[in-house]
């Protein structure tokens, strides 16, 4: 399992582990009667679907979302979850946290954690990287069920991520990186500057983060506005790369795990970044898509072996050709997608603005 899971309430970009094998067109889009109102993006392992909804209640489904196998109360808007090590971690009331086993549902071990949120954290091996009450953050060992170290922080909700060596956090002015298992503070680096722009309402602005880093091959990929995407190696926070794009916001990319390579979609096209270098590897202007005004025209991309998968602003979700960006499929959703796409092997699960789960895949 990858030591990074995104967290819960995520800003659109985060780290795509696995490549599904969808063949096109696919041959199933179907969204499930049995799963309304759910509010984290579901949650996936060996064929089973985790689903966290408005309630509180934790419900686990086959990978077709028929048959519900088990299901967990919580407090009405507690409940969310996380993987961890064959385990889901949740938070069925505040300050307590229980360690469930997937196969039964049963829980396994209950601590108590005080400030500690999975709304906004993210897990590096036995460690929880949790923002704390503001301006704080710390890190909660779940095997010696204590908090080993804190550290100040101007963290924003949703924008905080880690791997096995960093924990990289975005702030309003600036990305700050710390040590996993310390929290101290490596590098810090400010895009007051860089990211300055000019709004029609409020004139000229400092520059601002836009959401949490994407990690990966040793560098933090951070969205900025003016329409920048930054590159900084996560050692000592230096620029590697910069990439402007011809848009206000660069929010929605994501770092292929198959190859070397960095998709950036924005209103009107499709733009492939070799991840180390920075260099433009292929970018197309698209055609017939839709989308509404303001910062997100589409839903958060996800990749398959063959296609950029997304869900545009009138609810059609859309494979575009990872090679020469032809649309090779449009289907309706029939409801706008805001939060990232949860792939399996051979199915892409999207949680859509209704609180419905739809499957993507083939006919079995």
């Amino acid at each position: 399992m990858s030591a990074y899971h995104p967290c819960a309430h995520s800003s659109p970009m985060r780290r795509q582990t696995q490549v599904p094998e969808l063949l096109l067109p696919v041959t199933r889009l179907r969204t499930s009667s049995r799963c309304e109102d759910i509010v984290q993006p579901p949650l996936l392992q060996d064929d089973r679907v985790f689903l966290i909804a408005r309630d509180g209640t934790l419900t686990a489904y086959d990978a077709d979302l028929k048959d519900k196998l088990w299901s967990r109360a919580s407090d009405v808007g507690w409940g969310t979850s996380q993987l961890w090590q064959g385990h889901l971690l949740t938070m069925p009331s505040p300050g307590l946290l229980s360690v469930v086993d997937l196969r039964n549902g049963e829980e396994v071990e209950r601590q108590e954690v005080g400030e500690l949120t999975l709304n906004y954290s993210a897990i590096v091996g036995d460690l929880v990287l949790t923002p704390l009450e503001y301006p704080k953050l710390g890190a909660w060992n779940l095997f010696k069920k204590e908090l080993v170290w804190t550290a100040p922080s101007e963290w924003e909700l949703s924008y905080l991520t880690a791997d096995e060596s960093v924990v990289v956090v975005s702030e309003e002015s600036e990305c700050v990186g710390l040590t996993v298992g310390e929290g101290t503070e490596l590098w810090r680096y400010s895009v007051a500057e860089v990211g300055r722009h000019t709004l029609a309402l409020h004139g000229e602005r400092p520059g601002a983060t836009l959401g949490h880093a994407v990690l990966g091959n040793g560098i933090a990929f951070l969205p900025v506005t003016g329409g920048l995407l930054l590159a900084l190696n996560t050692t000592d926070g230096s620029l590697r790369w910069q990439y402007r794009a011809q848009t206000a916001s660069v929010r929605n990319f994501a770092l292929a795990p198959d190859r070397e390579e960095l998709y950036l979609l924005t209103e009107n096209r499709l733009t492939v970044l070799h991840p180390t270098s920075g260099n433009v590897l292929r970018d197309y202007a698209l055609q017939g898509l839709q989308h509404p005004a303001g910062d997100g025209p589409y839903s958060p991309i996800s990749l398959s072996q063959d296609a950029v998968w997304t869900v545009d602003g009138g609810g059609m979700l859309t494979a575009i050709s990872r090679e020469n960006a032809r649309v090779l499929q449009r289907a309706a959703c029939g409801t706008p997608v805001y939060e990232p796409m949860t792939l399996g092997r051979d199915r892409i699960y999207l949680l859509n603005a209704l609180g419905g789960v739809t499957v993507v895949g083939h006919r079995s």
